[in-house]
């Protein structure tokens, strides 16, 4: 299993797999991973010749009134649970590879649906903004507090 760090890292990891006609699936995280990870993890190596998982907190998705400081982060743990099943590559960027100074380009999602109901702005357009950056075939996230683990995929 690879780490890479940075967007450019991960693009030619992504472009070298599609260039050997590989699919790759996407599994975007604020890390700390639990069971509905794992699931997620398992649904993209099922669907996707090449898993990668994105662990990065995203600053973008706290308000003013929320503690990024304060978000759990373990690495290691993520790193090896990632490696347990069968990830080929984490993606684990600082806050200022994806967000550099003087971005100021913003991705916003309108009507995004899920079976069910629709997600919430507030909350998609953040991460879709750190997704969108990683140009996966598919994504693979959980409905917002969904520590079960149903899946939603998304088609980039």
């Amino acid at each position: 299993m690879r780490v890479l760090r940075t967007p450019a890292e991960l693009s030619e990891w992504t472009e070298a797999a599609r260039r050997e006609g590989r699919r790759v699936g996407l599994v975007p995280t604020m890390g700390f991973l639990h069971r509905g990870h794992l699931s997620l993890m398992e649904a993209c190596r099922g669907r996707a010749d090449l898993t990668a998982v994105s662990i990065f907190v995203n600053p973008t998705q706290f308000g003013p009134n929320e503690d990024l400081a304060r978000y759990p982060r373990d690495l290691e743990g993520d790193l090896k649970k990632c490696r347990e099943t069968g990830v080929d590559v984490v993606f684990a960027p600082e806050s200022g590879a994806m967000y550099p100074a003087g971005h100021r380009t913003f991705v916003e999602v309108a009507n995004a649906k899920y079976e069910g109901g629709y997600y919430s702005e507030e909350f998609l357009d953040p991460a879709a903004n750190a997704t969108v950056k990683l140009t996966p075939e598919w994504a693979f996230a959980l409905r917002h507090d969904d520590f079960a683990g149903s899946p939603t995929k998304y088609t980039f």
